[in-house]
């Protein structure tokens, strides 16, 4: 049966090859059979077309197949080389004859396992330069190909890549993360391929989505959009552009258009780093901005004055500090917002157009008015209405509290003619200034009492009584000197109520006295005072006056003639019962006191009168 097969397989082996049996023979050996550095000898015209086969049907180098040269005695014989002991090594050890059953019997002791079948490789087939291809990192390229040769790029069984006529070639993402074996292919008649070149394709570097952030254009036609975490190892562009442009020091790139970027690692020749696969980032235009506000103040009325009714206003101190305005002109600005800085926003309607640009606006802290800067003085007496206020200026105003309208302080700080009841005191505000108004303080005007109603004595010189007495009332009549003295006189009188006339004592005579009706409650107060000269008595002498007897007994025309000086004292007497009526005039010199009488009033006659003269005593 083995020589059956063994016949059949050198008859194939005659019709494919064309070559005579024996040689067919002599070529049939295992790798593992022949020893490094160790040939087969057959005959050069069966050589003419060798190629070696591997088990998996490719071509393989010399150094994975056996290389045949052709022996010197190739037209008689073939001479096998010895292997290792075995019955099959020593049956080709034998010198083959040329006789077909000689051959049969060689082949029918070949080993058991199917052997690779290598055709025999010609000597003068030179094989090609090894190839020195290089990765440019940047571009992306395989440089260093001979545009006149051809080769192919081998990764696995599968993935070949044939490369002719050009000197570089554009790597493709299914290259990357691969070890490829390059070859410069042979012309299959002078030259063979050569030997392969490892060159390692790396990865591309990878930039992570989230790495890369954006801030839109904040207003239409800014221009003021950022790439966020482009540093310097990074590309940038904008799609549909060419150019890459590099990252910025600081990681934010700046000033950009609206639109969709394309972000990278960028390649590093020097730290053979390809460039990343482009992430996209797309800044979004900015809406058109609100016309920035110009709101103003109003310090007198305490008003925002300036907005713009058909529109509405954000007014911001920090986020618990947002005021909502809207559909107004003006806005009255409220205790809490004072001595902030607001910023007052113009809202836009978020679709084609966004809040205006903030307005800075200082709202100062009130003038403050110390509560004691103020007095009051009460009014004196019931409906006299003389209250005062006392230091406020022209800086200040006033009102009567429940009134609205302010008055203006007086240049001398005294507010004066003031009816009973509480008022109200600021510092004025001062458009110029830019000062609003206090805070006001409150001050109360105490109402006065009601004053009893004034005395009005008359003197009855006949009956030596005060007439026009009260009898509901009591008065008290003080003793006050006529003339400046050193000691201060303190006798009094009451009259109690139940009289309409008092009568005088001789006590009483030559004597001022200062009359004054007592209030009869609580709610009264006492009355203005009257003073009343009470004249003193004259003893006058028979030798005062001058008998003139009648003309004619009967006649009834005797007369008494006062005498001159008496006359002169009349006179004194009676002006001085009319002190009230005189004008006193006090000139102090050399501290001397002069009292002049200026005028006087008696009989229709104006009469110079001068007192004495007397030295005001030291003290």
């Amino acid at each position: 049966m083995k020589k059956n097969v063994g016949k059949l397989f050198v008859v194939l082996m005659l019709l494919f090859q064309s070559i005579p049996v024996a040689e067919c023979a002599q070529a049939i050996t295992t790798e593992s059979e022949q020893p490094h550095g160790q040939q087969v000898a057959v005959s050069s015209e069966a050589l003419k077309e060798s190629t070696t086969v591997s088990d998996n049907g490719n071509s393989t180098t010399p150094s994975q197949a056996s290389v045949l040269k052709p022996s010197a005695s190739s037209q008689s014989s073939t001479t096998v080389p010895t292997a290792k002991s075995s019955s099959s090594s020593q049956s080709l050890e034998q010198t083959t004859t040329s006789t077909h059953e000689e051959t049969k019997q060689t082949v029918s002791k070949a080993p058991a396992p199917t052997p690779a079948i290598t055709k025999g490789i010609n000597t003068d087939i030179e094989r090609e330069e090894t190839p020195e291809i290089l990765i440019n990192y940047e571009e992306e390229l395989l440089e260093g190909f001979d545009s006149a040769a051809s080769y192919e790029l081998r990764f696995g069984n599968k993935n070949k890549i044939s490369v002719s006529n050009v000197v570089s070639y554009k790597i493709t993402e299914e290259m990357f993360g691969k070890v490829w074996k390059i070859v410069r292919l042979g012309n299959g008649h002078t030259t063979q391929e050569s030997l392969a070149q490892d060159l390692t394709i790396g990865w591309r570097q990878q930039l992570p989505e989230s790495l890369i952030t954006v801030e839109d254009e904040t207003e239409k036609d800014k221009n003021d959009g950022k790439l966020i975490g482009v540093d310097a190892k990074m590309q940038y562009r904008k799609q549909g552009e060419t150019d890459w442009l590099q990252g910025a020091l600081n990681g934010i790139v700046e000033n950009l258009d609206p639109g969709a970027y394309e972000v990278r690692y960028a390649a590093n020749h020097g730290g053979d780093k390809f460039a990343s696969l482009p992430i996209n980032k797309t800044i979004n235009p900015g809406l058109e901005r609100e016309e920035t506000p110009t709101i103003r103040i109003n310090y007198e009325m305490e008003l925002l004055e300036g907005f713009d009714p058909e529109a509405s206003y954000e007014l911001r101190f920090d986020t618990n500090n947002i005021i909502f305005v809207s559909n107004i002109a003006s806005y009255k600005i409220t205790e809490n917002m004072f001595s902030k800085v607001w910023k007052i926003v113009r809202l836009g309607d978020e679709q084609t157009t966004q809040e205006s640009k903030a307005q800075n606006l200082t709202i100062t802290d009130r003038q403050q008015l110390p509560e004691n800067l103020i007095k009051v003085e009460d009014e004196t007496e019931k409906n006299k209405n003389d209250g005062k206020l006392i230091g406020v200026d022209t800086k200040m105003q006033y009102r009567k509290k429940g009134e609205t309208d302010w008055l203006q302080g007086a240049p001398n700080d005294r507010v004066e003619n003031l009816g009973p009841g509480t008022y109200e005191v600021r510092y004025a505000a001062n458009q110029e200034g830019n000062k609003f108004a206090s805070l006001p303080i409150e001050k109360t005007i105490k109402p006065g009492l009601e004053r009893e109603e004034a005395p009005a004595f008359i003197i009855d010189y006949e009956n030596e009584k005060f007439l026009k007495l009260d009898p509901a009332a009591t008065y008290e009549l003080t003793e006050i000197p006529v003339f400046p003295l050193r000691e201060k006189l303190n006798k009094s009188l009451v009259i109690t109520p139940g009289q309409s006339t008092y009568q005088l004592t001789e006590e009483m005579l030559g004597k001022k006295w200062r009359i004054v009706r007592k209030a009869r409650s609580a709610e009264f107060m006492d009355s203005q005072v009257q003073d009343i000269y009470l004249d003193q008595r004259f003893n006058i002498s028979a030798e005062t006056f001058t008998a003139i007897k009648e003309t004619s007994p009967g006649a009834g025309d005797g007369k008494l003639k006062m005498s001159s000086k008496i006359r002169s004292i009349e006179k004194k007497v009676l002006l001085i019962g009319l002190m009230e009526k005189l004008t006193v005039l006090l000139n102090i010199y050399q501290k001397q006191f002069m009292r002049y009488a200026t005028k006087a009033t008696l009989d229709n006659e104006c009469l110079p009168v001068r007192s004495s003269r007397w030295i005001l005593p030291m003290g």
